[in-house]
């Protein structure tokens, strides 16, 4: 279960973040981009998130999942597109000797915080 690691990782930053907002604020969304590569499980993350922001400012608050595909580009005939799930291998050819252009991804995109009591996460498009 990497989530739980991840997780680590991200709950740090967001509390480091938090820390510097003066005055102090109470975080209500939480967004990350994560790749199809990346073999995340959404149902274990949010667990995760949920036991690692216990007792602390972002406890309560919501964490977003924005899924990104996996791009290819292949050396050999110039296709560009999506892959199909678990096949890392060109679209039009069917070669191996493809360049990874996206799903690797794994980073903070924003955070929420309360500026008005009963803030919500609103989800953008």
């Amino acid at each position: 279960m990497h989530e739980f690691a991840i997780c680590e990782q991200l709950v740090a930053t967001v509390l480091e973040e938090l820390a510097r907002m003066t005055p102090p604020k109470r975080l209500t969304c939480v967004r990350i981009a994560v790749g199809g590569m990346q073999q995340v499980v959404p149902e274990s993350m949010e667990m995760a998130f949920d036991v690692l922001t216990q007792d602390t400012p972002a406890e309560g608050a919501k964490l977003e999942m924005r899924r990104t595909p996996v791009v290819l580009d292949c050396r050999k005939c110039g296709w560009h597109g999506e892959a199909k799930p678990n096949l890392i291998r060109c679209g039009g050819c069917s070669s191996g000797d493809v360049q990874v252009v996206s799903g690797k991804e794994l980073y903070l995109e924003s955070l929420e915080v309360e500026e008005t009591p009963n803030a919500e996460c609103r989800t953008q498009n």
